[in-house]
């Protein structure tokens, strides 16, 4: 670093940080793009070196000339020519090009793609930010942080890379692609630049792949008849009829002004039409991927879902890293005053939890007026887009809840005492249980980006659109966070809210909520849930080997919540099916979270909720899988002063609590006689006898019922 003199920052972004420069020898103003090594695996470390020998090997006017790179212990350090200006940025502030103003960038972009693809290089990830223009307003790509060298004999690639509205559909269906996945991208550029917008525009990931996959293009009137005839050939959704080499930069919109290389001289470039024997080979390679992806009964669309979130993922969380927001909806688009809308904060409330909304806009696309995206945003006001609140203080789940929904005497036939001979609660293991494997190190979430989609997931669910809440990839995306140390609490609190909505809903149907379940099961829903009590209840050291928790005293508000939230959503789905209740009691004993929960159930002051909720999961363990009452033993019996944690709870002065004390007792009595002995003492018989005259009726009646066991 001691040749360089750093004149300030320019940018941060998902790789690290890019600052301005001067060679001290020759003043040189040149871009020091700074990646930290620290918090990346040594596979990330090695795909940056990759990227700096791929881009040490490219030397063409439009793209960014790299002039040194090295590292130290901590970074890795590569420099490059520089250049002030972006293509995402000018959009911002212009919102969109003229016609003539563009055909400058495409011709460079063209030239730049048809140097890489002579030399067999994929970018794989062009869009506007990767897209810089020096003084003269030359545009030069960036940012080779995903391009692939293809050997010779490799004629389709398989891993999702790139971002997601500049993806080509090819790759979101997680077919085999080609250099054509470029030339997808190049559309959507330039589609973008005269109109305003990607060809699709969405915050939804899963939206966006339907949108892609099932909705027609809209083409604009106001373009000519060869610029539309070019941006149509790119972004042919079939990569066999797109517009490609050779015939690309011979199309007349580009009026013959494309620099092309004469000199280069590669054995296959991937500018040159297919000899028969290498278009066989590659539809062979082709079929073997495809008869792989049979054999292994992969299906694309869930498989690409979840690549392309866990790409995005991986993005955001390192912008975030570097203190950056990132956005799926990559550029802060100018809106049509008809179509864009921004919500004001306003809160929802599930149950007794309370989500406050964040601001954001959404930008649609009718370019088939003839009129661009540029004007006025529309604000709609929190009475324009009122969605009704749910004032619960009990679950309103579907299912009956336990104070009448308890066996009689009669119909428990169990044993006395489980603990003689007591079964196995982890049968399942934490492969089967978390079926994404939890991200053990710390990758921070862009928060932002999370709510505003977990907010309109939740609009959705309100409106009575249920198509996403029913379908596996969503739900495997949605969950993803629950088992990310980085995830912040509001995004777990959001997303279990979420989860939840179905069970309090009047539009859901019985046999909606039944499919909808099926799919929670299936995606191990309430694993998730555990394990995201588990981080939220962890030290900040956390890590997997380790199970050292915090003292739940010292929880913060933001946490509380977010507990608040996993517990309702806990006792909504255990109630419902026995299933759930089967996992929730394998995965406490897998992730050893009995003591937690016996910490989380002393939470009466700050968090009534957070206690009335697990102690009505107990009585559920215990009335309908009673083999695993030594699992709620462990969780109630095995503190410092278990009586008089009892006691507190008996004569609390929340009625549900008193009430679901009195079943928990009750049950505990049945099932777990000869460990509740111990610690049975004349104080908690007086609780309960006090407890038969109680103000309310339903405490009452339970405790009638304990007192009689």
């Amino acid at each position: 670093m001691d040749k360089y003199e750093v004149v300030g920052l320019v940018g941060e972004g998902s790789f690290g940080r890019v600052f301005k420069a001067n060679i001290r020898e020759s003043k040189e103003i040149v871009a020091l793009k700074v990646i930290r090594k620290c918090g990346r695996t040594q596979k990330e470390i090695l795909s940056l070196r990759s990227e700096c020998e791929i881009q040490r090997q490219l030397n063409h006017p439009n793209i960014i000339h790299m002039i040194d790179s090295f590292e130290t212990e901590s970074e890795i350090i590569v420099v490059t020519e520089f250049c002030q200006k972006d293509l995402h940025k000018i959009l911002r502030k212009e919102g969109y090009l003229k016609e003539d103003q563009a055909l400058g960038i495409v011709i460079d972009l063209v030239s730049a793609l048809h140097y890489l693809h002579s030399h067999r290089v994929l970018h794989r990830d062009l869009k506007p930010q990767n897209v810089l223009l020096d003084e003269n307003g030359v545009a030069k790509l960036c940012d080779f942080g995903f391009a692939r060298s293809m050997s010779r004999g490799t004629h389709v690639l398989t891993s999702i890379k790139g971002t997601p509205l500049y993806m080509a559909p090819e790759l979101i269906e997680e077919h085999p692609y080609d250099h054509n996945a470029d030339l997808w991208s190049l559309g959507c550029i330039v589609y973008e630049m005269l109109i305003g917008v990607p060809p699709f525009i969405t915050n939804s990931i899963l939206h966006l792949v339907r949108l892609i996959r099932n909705e027609p293009i809209k083409w604009p009137n106001f373009l000519s008849s060869s610029c539309q005839d070019f941006l149509k050939g790119l972004l042919q959704k079939d990569p066999r009829q797109r517009l490609t080499w050779p015939y690309l930069h011979q199309h007349p919109f580009l009026q013959g002004k494309v620099f092309v290389d004469e000199n280069i001289c590669m054995p296959v470039p991937l500018t040159s039409e297919l000899t028969n024997s290498q278009a066989l080979a590659k539809e062979n390679q082709k079929q073997e991927i495809i008869l792989r992806s049979t054999a292994q009964n992969v299906k694309l669309l869930p498989c690409s879902v979840h690549a392309i979130e866990e790409q995005q993922r991986r993005l955001v969380a390192e912008q975030r890293r570097n203190g950056r927001r990132a956005s799926l909806q990559t550029n802060n688009y100018v809106t049509h005053s008809n179509q864009g809308y921004s919500v004001t904060p306003r809160g929802y409330s599930v149950g007794s939890l309370s989500l406050v909304t964040y601001p954001f806009n959404v930008e649609r696309a009718n370019c088939i007026t003839g009129v661009r995206h540029y004007g006025a945003q529309k604000v709609f006001n929190a009475d324009e887009l009122k969605i009704e609140k749910l004032t619960l203080e009990e679950p309103k789940c579907r299912c009956v809840p336990f104070e009448s929904n308890a066996k009689t005497n009669d119909q428990i036939q169990k044993s006395e005492n489980i603990n003689e001979n007591p079964k196995t609660v982890g049968v399942a293991s934490l492969a089967e249980m978390f079926p994404n494997e939890p991200t053990l190190t710390t990758t921070p979430l862009e928060t932002e980006e999370w709510l505003v989609f977990l907010q309109q997931s939740m609009e959705e669910v309100f409106e009575g659109d249920l198509e996403s809440i029913r379908d596996k990839s969503f739900i495997s995306m949605v969950t993803a966070p629950l088992t990310n140390p980085g995830a912040s609490s509001q995004v777990i609190e959001y997303i279990a809210c979420l989860l939840s909505l179905p069970y309090v809903e009047d539009h859901v149907s019985p046999a909606e909520l039944r499919q909808i379940q099926q799919v929670y099961l299936e995606g191990k829903v309430i694993a998730s849930l555990m394990f995201a009590l588990k981080l939220l209840t962890s030290n900040l050291d956390y890590s997997a080997s380790g199970d050292s928790f915090v003292d739940v005293s010292e929880l913060g508000d933001d946490q509380l919540q977010a507990l608040e939230s996993v517990s309702l959503a806990t006792s909504y789905f255990v109630y419902a099916d026995l299933a759930f209740l089967s996992q929730f009691c394998d995965v406490v004993s897998m992730l050893h979270l009995e003591l937690r929960l016996q910490a989380l159930i002393t939470l009466r002051r700050k968090r009534i909720n957070i206690v009335t909720n697990f102690v009505a999961v107990l009585c559920h363990i215990l009335k309908e899988l009673p083999e695993n009452a030594s699992l709620v033993e462990e969780i109630v019996l095995t503190s410092q002063s278990p009586g008089e944690e009892l006691h507190h709870m008996l004569t609390n002065e929340n009625s549900i609590l008193r009430s679901r004390s009195c079943m928990l007792l009750r049950l505990m009595g049945r099932f777990c006689c000869k460990s509740l002995r111990v610690f049975w003492n004349k104080e908690l018989k007086n609780d309960l006898e006090t407890l038969m005259y109680d103000s309310c009726q339903k405490v009452r009646s339970v405790c009638i019922l304990s007192n009689n066991k």
